[in-house]
């Protein structure tokens, strides 16, 4: 069997993956392109079936996904070294989304919803500030804060769960990929689970 991928080849692959399936958010949203105000759990649900139709579908096709064709890396079966079925391809990415689940109900709290709803009525005076004092960042966080306490707007507070939220996603991964560093095959606790090795192609 190929030896097995190192863990910042991993990393930098996993990162081409999200530019990836943010490009094509992006394609599929063009709205987005323009400054996002708040956080709603509609695009929150949108951004996870993109992400599982990408990961899942490379995986269950090809074995791979465009990071890890790039810098070339495979999925195998830990058992035969062949492809990895669809069921493993399925459970390898669903076992990395607990925390962005999560983000989807947290995202529809009154707190949130409130949030957001007063970015976006204000987010057309922020537009102008930023044309205005394009090019003085100083003049303009200052503008900005003024804005906000004339609208009784608290973007830390209103979006605290989402924090909490991005935190507790933040120890999820290093619990689920410690193996990726500590043990001898390279392999997570989403790769031991499913049943796949990453190997260098």
């Amino acid at each position: 069997m190929p030896s097995t991928a190192a863990p910042l080849v991993r990393l930098a692959s996993g990162v081409v993956d999200t530019a990836i399936v943010a490009g094509a958010e992006l394609l599929l949203w063009p709205d987005r392109l323009r400054r996002p105000v708040g956080i709603s759990p509609g695009m929150q649900l949108q951004r996870l079936l993109l992400e599982g139709c990408y990961f899942v579908g490379a995986l269950g096709l090809a074995g791979r996904t465009g990071g890890h064709a790039l810098f070339g890396l495979r999925v195998v079966d830990h058992g035969t070294g062949g492809r990895p079925g669809w069921r493993a391809a399925l459970l390898w990415w669903a076992l990395r989304q607990p925390p962005q689940a999560l983000s989807i109900p947290l995202a529809s709290s009154s707190r949130v919803r409130e949030t957001t709803a007063k970015l976006r009525e204000a987010d057309p005076e922020a537009e102008e500030l930023r044309r205005r004092f394009r090019g003085d960042r100083p003049r303009l966080d200052e503008a900005m804060m003024e804005l906000y306490r004339a609208r009784d707007i608290d973007p830390w507070s209103g979006y605290r769960p989402l924090f909490v939220a991005g935190l507790l996603a933040a120890t999820y991964g290093c619990i689920l990929t410690a193996g990726i560093l500590r043990r001898p095959d390279r392999r997570g606790f989403h790769d031991r689970l499913a049943g796949v090795l990453v190997v260098r192609d």
